[in-house]
């Protein structure tokens, strides 16, 4: 089964202030056929735009996303980053070291 990506790219590419890399672009792309992706990148070149974007489309889908860092700062950058792109009042979304749902 694939997903139709071309208008979930143009909606991602507008909550980033910056135009995505083609290696980005291909990634996410591969996201929508539903098989696996791995992305290997030096540091600082954006690898975790394509996990973004898992995030963003998993949240429009209404299905789970789970994001793991190795530090808790991270992972409640990540939080904030990505609770606008709910557009319920009631999200999943959980910063680290909480649980439960939020409003």
């Amino acid at each position: 089964m694939t997903v139709r990506t071309e208008s979930r790219i143009d909606a991602f590419r507008r909550t980033v202030p910056f135009e995505l890399d083609p290696f980005q672009v291909d990634a996410i792309e591969q996201l929508g056929t539903h098989q696996g992706v791995l992305v290997s990148a030096p540091t600082s070149s954006g690898k975790t735009v394509v996990a973004d974007y898992a995030i963003f489309e998993a949240l429009e889908d209404g299905v789970k996303a789970i994001y793991t860092t190795p530090l808790k700062a991270l992972s409640n950058q990540k939080f904030r980053a990505t609770s606008s792109w709910t557009r319920s009042t009631t999200s999943t979304i959980t910063p680290a070291g909480r649980s439960g749902r939020r409003s």
